[in-house]
């Protein structure tokens, strides 16, 4: 229950506010640009990607079978399906040894409850034009249609319909240090999805209307030096870009840790400022420290982007109190929820 502020506030009976926290998958979001587009456009899209580093490396074998497929063939569900399954493996290591973000459909990695259905045998063809009744580039196009469909019913819909405000989190600090690809990458996913929130408030589509704040959020800010999370925190917000727009949904960005696993270290004389944590399997406290953080995207050519690349190791979060007294370490938290929460409050 809250209280209603001014003079007229004891007069009236307190409010109900209910928060109500849902968790689900990030890849589901990278759907929500293809509620705008159809099969042709995602095709000519999706594979201009597949053509450039550094996905070209990884996508030999799906590209040699759509060279081998009659597109106006009669559909066949085995070679849905193996074309499917090729695209999904490719989607699958372009994740895993690449750190890449931007891949749709984002059920292809996390199918959900659903598990996978024959619904989801489609993957990018080439074409243009209304495919033929009957053919392979026409059952994929109603199959992705079904999908888009079926995300808007069973995801986009009874879900955003219900919440008024949102989290969006990046790990923006991975993507930079997994290198250009990876960065890029990911940038182009978080702004597709800044992109999409505010076309679909614009729209009034499906209850977001009623989407009053966005925040999205950087996070591994506790890997940061306190005197470079200034330029962590720029560098992010020209990682999502400006959006939004008179009666859209406000957006803000931040650089938090939930759960802050490490303490600012003292740098060797002459040295970069550093932090330290336990890494995960280990009992002693190391220094880590990110390098430079440029406080923009460095441009492709940059000679940022000419260091070596590294994986963040995982620090050991700190000893909970059972008791709850001490709360719990974070970095920006509270001022997170506050900016969400403050009107509702």
């Amino acid at each position: 229950m809250v209280e209603r502020p001014g003079d007229w506030g004891r007069w009236l009976p307190a409010r109900r506010v209910r928060l109500e926290i849902l968790d689900y998958p990030g890849e589901w979001l990278l759907d929500l640009p293809l509620l705008e587009q159809s099969y042709e456009e995602w095709s000519a899209a999706t594979l201009a990607q597949l053509r450039q580093p550094p996905r070209a490396a990884l996508a030999g074998d799906f590209l040699s079978f759509l060279a081998g497929l009659d597109r106006n063939a009669p559909a066949d569900d085995a070679v849905a399906k193996r074309g499917f399954l090729l695209y999904r493996d490719l989607l699958a290591a372009a994740r895993d040894r690449h750190g890449l973000r931007w891949l749709q459909p984002g059920r292809f990695l996390v199918p959900g409850p659903k598990g996978e259905s024959p619904m989801m045998w489609f993957f990018p063809l080439p074409g243009q034009g209304s495919p033929a009744a009957g053919s392979l580039r026409a059952a994929l196009a109603e199959r992705f249609d079904a999908y888009r469909d079926d995300m808007r019913r069973s995801y986009f819909d009874p879900w955003f319909a219900r919440f008024d405000r949102q989290v969006v989190l990046v790990d923006a600090l991975g993507a930079l240090c997994a290198g250009e690809g990876a960065f890029t990458d990911a940038r182009q996913a978080v702004a597709q999805i800044a992109r999409a929130y505010d076309a679909r408030s614009r729209s009034r589509w499906l209850g977001l209307r009623t989407l009053r704040r966005v925040a999205f959020v950087a996070t591994k800010a506790d890997y940061v030096p306190q005197a470079q999370r200034g330029d962590f925190l720029s560098l992010f917000r020209g990682m999502v870009g400006t959006h939004g727009h008179a009666g859209g949904p406000a957006m803000t960005h931040a650089a938090i840790a939930a759960l802050r696993c490490t303490e600012e270290g003292e740098p060797a004389p002459g040295g970069a400022p550093v932090v330290q944590g336990v890494p995960m399997g280990e009992t002693r406290r190391r220094p880590f420290r990110p390098g430079q953080i440029p406080p923009q995207p460095p441009a492709p050519d940059d000679a940022f982007w000419r260091r070596p690349y590294f994986e963040l190791p995982v620090f050991r979060p700190p000893v909970i109190d059972p008791d709850g007294r001490e709360g719990l370490p974070h970095l920006e938290m509270d001022r997170l929820i506050a900016r969400l929460l403050e009107d509702a409050l």
